[in-house]
């Protein structure tokens, strides 16, 4: 784009716009909303749209080609684009009729709802608008037909072809029982008269014919308009399309798209209105191959009509069943899901502001308020350049561009330091992986409190399955076990649209559930909540149901009985797949660590990794720990519910079967499984054990953050506030041989302590007594017997203490962790996988041979399987192991951390 200074006025008005808007405004911007719009949308025109803030992407280039060779080559003529709501469908459909230059009717049906008439109302209105704004001679509004101010041109030509004596014949016998099509004609005819004669030339009084123009069209016109079907009103588009292109001399193809077809699954009548479609294919081109015009056949005006069908993801099976094998020249359906990625989108437009920032700024304005949104936008695009974050970010709400965009400005106001904490932390050391993972924490979770503040965790938790042992009450997620099997069933190996492609039976799905859960009505409510989950603000929908029938609640109901009863044989049945959102929630969401934060503490609270070092060590709430203790051990808490809630499920409602047993478990398909791209091997694990291991990847990042804060402050050479650590210090004085390390710090600790607080440096920055403890940091000690001194200690051992502090307390919230696994009491205890024991082998070994060796004084050493595979491999090579076996006797050894 080129700003140049023939700027448009129009342009120039919706700029002054752009520069007033917000962030939420500007990402959704789009001539093509629905619904409210904002001033922006409303003034936004499609050829300002596509040359300014329009991303096309080489996936819908490549569809456009393949659909453009497709409709020529093999006179395709039926098209059906489906894809998830927001994903970009109406933008690329008004992309590829700009691009393939043909004239379009564009009927949207998302524009009116009156209970299932939708479909209806719009086609008959459409045709109505039409003829009016031919006879009044006014040209309608975009998507009917500009008519040059020239009236009744084309009622004039209609009547001319369609109401000539020989063809109003062939119309009445052969294609009119009812004779709807002929008292049309006439109706029409006597429209036309109205606007195109005088009073007196139709013998009227001026009195009269002002009362007819006024109500004949409205009651006579209209009203037998809408009498027609949908397969009557799609002939009579067509025959007034024809009559156009023959006034007008338009002889190029037209496309008529059918935008929004979600009405159709929301009024539950698509068998209906599949069958309408298909009864207009066959009257059309039977009507058109009878018909003459100048002596000629109009049977090849037919070929010039594409049909395109335009639907989100929850009815194009359903569409596509209908039409299978019954309509003829049939492009298989194409999902506009994946054409588009969020980072393009957000791309595009902060390149067109900084561009409009250069311009406005050439041109000496003011551009304060716009480097505002250019702030905002920028911050966002430096997030969305890490690709699991813009993958996961839009999988999250189903690809849906606006909702995505909607949340995200919802936490740029009510959390403004998300975007900038998540672009420092990234910065913190580019070459570290824990900075990429620690910035898509920080912005999950914000989603993620989202989710809790909006409830939508609370209508998934309804799918709690409840069991009791021993007087005891162990609850699961039925859902989790849903969307496990889903998407074990539609291929771990594939991704995206591949995945999304298969669907699953509902009685397979409802005889595998029925193996693990007999409530028949929670199976039912975790399917349906989990659907429901589309008519959220901010999230989609977790899974989706396809095939011939159009599924209620009800509906499922009725299918799980003939699975219970046997009756099954000779019955048609639903099919369900998961989405999008439902493989993201399975994959990201619930193993994360920010998921059960969010989750337990209910609160805007943000993430671990935007704590300063001063939050971590500041007191918490009960004023008992500091406070990066107290949430490491609330978030362990609630896991470890989590963690026995699924072992219980598993050893007293699976394992009794010989299919989920310790050894065949791990295949079944309840089983979190997940193919390495690379090496494509097949990782399989009890879902406690995915969510142990996930948590543990997510200590061993912060535990390098707050070295990262530490080394930081150390840089800096002092803190910003004072900051009490004498319940810190306490914990630490616990390690064996810390002495080593903070020798001043231990040498005052011998009396006992009341206070030992860490003065800020800041304020003093200029004052003398600073500049000769240069490098010292101020400590003031309070002794029980009242004693109150002041030290200067070197700043190398303050900072040493913090990173041994935080490193303690972060690697015993993973031992604790790994405890879990097996507790004193065996029945606690839970089924483990190979790769479990292998994985907790690896974390041990960091733990034991680098960390506490080194009295929590390693910094370099990563908790992860890589380092401790290096480690175990070097142990045997030395015959401290002597052969792998003995791996697992490490892990059984639940007391091998209280040395410390």
């Amino acid at each position: 784009m080129s700003m140049a200074i023939s700027m448009s006025h129009q342009e120039e008005e919706i700029n002054k716009m752009i520069e007033q808007i917000s962030m939420r405004v500007f990402l959704k911007a789009t001539p093509y909303a629905s619904g409210y719009r904002t001033d922006l949308e409303r003034e936004m025109t499609p050829d300002f749209f596509y040359q300014h803030l329009y991303y096309h992407s080489s996936e819908a280039e490549k569809y456009i080609s393949t659909l453009q060779d497709r409709m020529n080559r093999d006179q395709c003529k039926n098209i059906i684009l489906y894809g998830y709501q927001g994903c970009g469908k109406t933008t690329f459909v008004h992309y590829m009729l700009r691009e393939i230059g043909e004239r379009s009717i564009v009927i949207n049906f998302d524009a009116y709802v009156d209970k299932g008439n939708e479909i209806k109302h719009e086609l008959a209105s459409h045709l109505y608008r039409a003829i009016m704004c031919d006879v009044t001679g006014r040209d309608g509004r975009e998507g009917l037909y500009p008519i040059e101010g020239r009236i009744c041109s084309v009622s004039k030509k209609f009547c001319e072809v369609f109401n000539s004596e020989e063809n109003r014949r062939i119309i009445s016998e052969n294609f009119d029982a009812w004779s709807k099509y002929i008292w049309l004609f006439d109706k029409l005819k006597f429209t036309m008269a109205l606007y195109s004669s005088t009073a007196e030339q139709l013998g009227f009084s001026y009195e009269e014919y002002k009362e007819k123009k006024r109500t004949y069209p409205e009651k006579d016109l209209k009203e037998h308009i809408a009498e027609l079907d949908i397969n009557q009103l799609m002939v009579m588009i067509v025959l007034w399309d024809i009559a156009y292109s023959l006034a007008f001399e338009k002889n190029e193809k037209c496309s008529i798209v059918f935008e929004n077809l979600d009405t159709i699954y929301n009024a539950s009548a698509l068998p209906d209105f599949t069958k309408q479609i298909l009864y207009f294919r066959n009257n059309i081109d039977s009507i058109l191959a009878e018909l003459q015009y100048e002596g000629a056949s109009l049977s090849k005006m037919h070929s010039r009509y594409t049909l395109i069908f335009v639907m989100r993801e929850t009815t194009k099976c359903e569409f596509v069943d209908h039409f299978v094998g019954k309509v003829e020249m049939y492009i298989p359906p194409q999902s506009m899901s994946f054409l588009y990625e969020m980072s393009d989108v957000v791309q595009k437009r902060y390149s067109y502001i900084k561009e409009l920032e250069k311009y406005l700024k050439d041109s000496g304005k003011d551009i304060t308020k716009l480097k505002r949104l250019e702030h905002e936008i920028n911050q966002l695009h430096q997030l969305l350049l890490d690709p699991y974050v813009t993958t996961n970010v839009f999988g999250l709400f189903n690809r849906n561009f606006r909702v995505a965009s909607e949340l995200l400005s919802e936490i740029a106001i009510t959390a403004p330091s998300t975007f900038s904490d998540a672009v420092s932390v990234k910065k913190l050391n580019t070459a570290e992986n824990w900075c990429a993972y620690a910035s898509r924490c920080i912005l999950f979770r914000q989603i993620f409190n989202r989710f809790s503040i909006e409830k939508y965790f609370d209508t998934l938790k309804h799918s709690e399955y409840h069991i009791e042992v021993n007087h005891k009450n162990y609850s699961v997620n039925l859902s989790r076990y849903i969307l496990l099997y889903l998407n074990n069933k539609q291929g771990i190996t594939k991704t995206g649209e591949e995945k999304e492609t298969l669907m699953i039976p509902l009685n397979d799905l409802f005889q595998a559930l029925l193996s693990i859960c007999s409530d028949k009505e929670l199976i039912v409510n975790s399917l349906w909540n989990m659907y429901e989950m589309r008519k959220t603000q901010f999230w989609g929908h977790l899974i989706t149901f396809d095939g011939m029938l159009t599924v209620s609640k009800s509906v499922l109901k009725e299918q799980l009985e003939w699975v219970v009863n046997s009756q099954e044989r000779g019955k048609t049945f639903g099919k369900v797949r998961i989405t999008t959102a439902g493989f993201t929630y399975l994959e990201s969401v619930l193993p994360h660590f920010e998921y059960f934060a969010a989750k337990h503490f209910r609160t805007e609270s943000k993430s671990l990794f935007s704590y300063t070092l001063e939050e971590f060590l500041s007191d918490s709430p009960d004023h008992t720990i500091c406070m990066l203790s107290y949430v490491l051990a609330e978030v362990r808490q609630e896991f470890e519910n989590c963690f026995y809630n699924l072992s219980q499920f598993y050893r007293n409602a699976l394992q009794p079967y010989e299919q989920y047993s310790l050894r065949n478990f791990p295949n079944s398909e309840f089983a979190w499984r997940k193919v390495n791209p690379q090496t494509g091997y097949v990782a399989k694990m009890f879902h406690g054990e995915r969510i142990f291991h996930a948590h543990i990847g997510y200590l061993d990042s912060l535990r390098f953050y707050c070295f990262s804060l530490i080394d930081q402050m150390k840089k800096c050479g002092y803190f910003d506030v004072n900051i009490d650590v004498t319940k810190v210090l306490k914990n630490t004085l616990r390690i064996h041989g810390i002495k080593s390390h903070i020798p001043t710090i231990w040498n005052l600790s011998k009396s006992k302590l009341k206070k030992f607080i860490i003065h800020s440096n800041k304020k003093d920055a200029d004052d003398i007594l600073t500049q000769i403890v240069k490098g010292k940091q101020k400590v003031e000690v309070i002794y029980i017997n009242g004693d109150r001194q002041f030290h200067y200690i070197p700043l190398e051992e303050i900072s040493e203490f913090f990173k041994v502090t935080l490193n303690f307390i972060i690697v015993d919230t993973v031992t604790d962790y790994i405890k879990t696994l097996k507790p004193k009491r065996a029945s606690d205890s839970i089924a483990a996988s190979s790769d479990n024991i292998y994985l907790v082998s690896c974390y041990l070994s960091c733990i034991r041979e680098r960390i506490e060796k080194n009295h929590y004084a390693d910094f370099v050493t990563s908790i992860c399987r890589k380092t401790g595979a290096e480690i175990i491999k070097l142990q045997i090579k030395s015959k401290k192991i002597r052969h792998k076996t003995q791996l697992g006797k490490q892990i059984l050894d639940v007391n091998y951390g209280d040395n410390t």
